[in-house]
């Protein structure tokens, strides 16, 4: 599991009403190593605690399944209190949770972010490519369409952002990669899952019970995140 930014120029509207512009979203991502299915996601402006729990969250939802082994770079959610709870409560179950900065484990991942990007994301509006020094093939978007992006008065909203990555999310499961012969959806519904663990709605509700703890002191309750 990681997060990707999304190359997409948003408006993001303020408590007063006004705008911020120049704000981009990230598509956390849950992906079955076997197939490269993505079996979870959310969409936040950074990759924190709420949109990585989400993302999770929607995986076993859908599944009702925990793998064998949860992949994780070292990000300050391994050092909340919802991180250790989940953590906990997961390898009671007898996931394994690994926290790793190895780029090679990482690989899986980004390749399926470089295809959402580069086969599903740019056919929509608003993509701007990966920036100018980007080597991949269809990385730079057309400079004529870039112009119109990056207009504030064209930028998209966050819902618009949802629902672009809901559809590309949907038309990446459903193609087929070439080198594995078949469509992630398909390869996901056909495998035996030999590690795959099966639970039930109760063991889903009580995973996603968050528990935390909050000190109150003199009346004030204080909350603090990762570090």
């Amino acid at each position: 599991m990681d997060g990707w930014r999304i190359p997409i120029y948003c408006k993001k509207y303020r408590d007063d009403g006004k705008t911020e512009y120049f704000v981009t979203y990230n598509l956390f991502a849950v992906i079955d190593a076997h197939s490269r299915k993505v079996i979870g996601y959310s969409i936040s402006e950074s990759e924190n605690t709420q949109s990585i729990l989400k993302g999770i969250e929607m995986a076993v939802k859908r599944t009702l399944t925990l793998p064998f082994e949860i992949v994780a770079d070292n990000h300050s959610f391994n050092k909340t209190k919802e991180a250790g709870n989940i953590k906990e409560e997961m390898e009671l179950l007898g996931v394994t949770w690994t926290i790793d900065s190895n780029p090679r484990r990482k690989a899986i991942l980004e390749r399926a972010f470089r295809t959402l990007g580069e086969k599903f994301f740019k056919k929509h509006y608003g993509y701007i490519g990966q920036g100018i020094r980007s080597k991949e093939k269809g990385g730079i978007t057309q400079q004529e369409l870039k112009d119109i992006y990056t207009k504030p008065d064209n930028f998209l909203t966050f819902d618009q952002v949802v629902a672009i990555a809901s559809d590309v999310v949907l038309q990446y499961n459903s193609t087929t990669i070439k080198k594995l012969g078949d469509t992630p959806e398909r390869l996901y519904e056909i495998s035996e899952k030999p590690h795959a663990i099966a639970i039930n709605q109760f063991q889903y509700l009580q995973l996603f019970t968050l528990k935390t703890e909050h000190k109150v002191s003199h009346g004030q309750i204080t909350i603090r995140r990762g570090a």
